[in-house]
């Protein structure tokens, strides 16, 4: 199920993305017309500064083709975002300081707001360096079915704490179609490590055992 284990960080993986030789990537980089392309992965690395502070969380989500949209009535994007219009509950503010799946040190101010609905996110640009884009071929009745019925939870937070960000829901979504099996992410996984993660997902493959991470590297020191 998974590709390979996470021991890049952000900012190597965000370097690498136009050098990948596969045929996902490559179609993000070639700007491939996102409405002629089978559901895909989308993402954009989360970025840190040079004290391991995160300056952009980054995102992920799902993107289908227009051909999926007509057949199955299904949305063209499926993500899990803050609705900015709605108020941040000033109790949940804090920040949190902890480790990445690579055992990188990270800290980012979180809080706790209301969700946009899982299939009206806003479309992620493909064809922007560091911002990567994996196809996992054209879905059958029953993924589509999963997708369009997946109900993400009300409430988004920032750092993976509560597992009601992007990735989370995103991993729960692959969860619902079939196309991963149960095994939990590191709650802290950006959206870039999680889609190295499900790189390799195919939707006519069956769902295979999972790659461990790799263990974690000693915090980088900056």
């Amino acid at each position: 199920m998974y590709a390979k284990n996470i021991v890049k960080t952000a900012a190597t993986a965000a370097n690498n993305a136009t050098k990948s030789a596969t045929p996902g990537l490559l179609g993000a980089v070639q700007g491939v017309a996102r409405q002629d392309r089978p559901i895909s992965t989308v993402s954009s690395p989360t970025q840190f500064n040079s004290k391991g502070g995160v300056t952009d969380p980054g995102h992920i989500q799902l993107q289908t083709s227009a051909a999926e949209q007509e057949k199955y009535g299904l949305a063209p994007v499926y993500g899990k975002s803050p609705n900015k219009s709605q108020p941040i509950d000033p109790n949940s503010r804090e920040r949190v300081e902890s480790e990445l799946p690579d055992g990188r040190s990270f800290k980012v101010g979180t809080f706790t707001q209301p969700a946009n609905p899982f299939d009206q996110d806003k479309p992620i640009p493909t064809g922007k360096k560091g911002y990567e884009s994996v196809d996992h071929g054209e879905l059958n009745e029953g993924q589509a079915a999963a997708l369009k019925d997946f109900q993400a939870s009300p409430d988004y937070e920032v750092s993976g704490k509560k597992e009601s960000n992007c990735v989370h829901e995103y991993h729960k979504a692959m969860q619902e179609m079939g196309l991963v099996d149960g095994t939990p992410i590191h709650k802290h996984t950006t959206p870039d490590q999680m889609a190295q993660l499900t790189s390799d997902v195919r939707t006519n493959a069956p769902v295979a055992a999972p790659k461990p991470l790799a263990a974690p590297k000693p915090s980088l020191k900056r």
